[in-house]
């Protein structure tokens, strides 16, 4: 018996390991609303430097006529929206001007509860990142328009890519690295 519980324990804990891509943080918004921040700092610890990092952004309410900046360790990097447009549920409302609509990629479920396909995902090459603490910063929009769409991140995953000597540049495998 004693054998299986050892095999189990050690399943678990690299199941557990395997799992770690996701950071942990209280959920946020950024925007101009009083409830929000115009600037949010997220930190994450590298072990080793990956070739690069794909870091991916939950973020329900998010407008895809708009463009998202953040930094890395103090290095501006540009998001990239990805929307599953296949069966997605755009919600569209005007602003006070009337000549700003607002798409954002979101829907309420029968729960009344935001849900969304809407991602921003952020690919890094490895001379941004430190072994060690990194730090994410999302930015607001410009503070000088008008109207600023708020827009939350729910949840933040990495996905640290590496290239193995066996790649060549024209046969990358990014699949089984994660």
């Amino acid at each position: 018996m004693k054998p299986i519980v050892t095999f189990l324990l050690l399943f678990l804990t690299n199941l557990c390991l395997q799992a770690q891509t996701k950071i942990n943080f209280e959920e946020f918004s950024i925007g101009d609303n009083e409830r929000s921040s115009l600037k949010k700092e997220v930190k994450f610890d590298l072990d080793e430097i990956p070739t690069f990092l794909v870091i991916e952004c939950v973020a329900p309410s998010i407008n895809p006529f708009n463009e998202y900046n953040s930094l890395i360790n103090h290095r501006l990097i540009n998001a990239n929206i990805e929307v599953d447009y296949s069966g997605s549920f755009f919600s569209y409302f005007d602003t006070e001007a009337k000549n700003h609509t607002v798409v954002n990629a979101q829907y309420k479920d029968e729960n009344d509860q935001w849900k969304t396909t809407g991602k921003l995902v952020f690919y890094i090459p490895n001379s941004f990142l430190i072994k060690g603490e990194n730090t994410l910063t999302f930015l607001n929009e410009d503070n000088d328009q008008r109207y600023i769409d708020d827009y939350f991140i729910t949840e933040i995953s990495l996905h640290k890519i590496n290239r193995k000597a066996t790649d060549s540049y024209d046969d990358y495998r990014c699949g089984s690295n994660e």
